[in-house]
């Protein structure tokens, strides 16, 4: 049986408009968990980063309750901020972990 494929677009360098395509397996939306965005302020947006921390440019904002984001890589610490790359739509970028909850 083939599976699924889908392609991810991911930065090739922090601050750069630079990326890359890579084939990441898609296994089907009933084993993937979800999450989506929480804490934010009504009038105020998560902003998805091209890397871990604060210093790196803003890809994409999503407001507060967004959903069906897959987490897509191991939590990376930046200072005192857990950070985690996630994938959302036909784009990945980086969040602060805590701004992210199950669905």
């Amino acid at each position: 049986m083939l599976q699924e494929r889908e392609l991810i677009e991911r930065p090739i360098h922090s601050n750069s408009s630079t990326h890359s395509l890579q084939v990441v397996d898609n296994h089907g939306d009933a084993e993937m968990k979800f999450y989506s965005v929480t804490g934010i302020e009504s009038r105020d947006t998560l902003n998805v980063r091209f890397g871990p921390g604060t210093n790196y440019d803003i890809l994409a904002r999503l407001p507060n309750g967004a959903g069906r984001i897959r987490v897509v890589g191991e939590p990376i610490m930046n200072d005192a901020t857990e950070w985690v790359q996630i994938a959302f739509g036909d784009r990945t970028g980086w969040v602060a972990k805590v701004h992210l909850k199950a669905e």
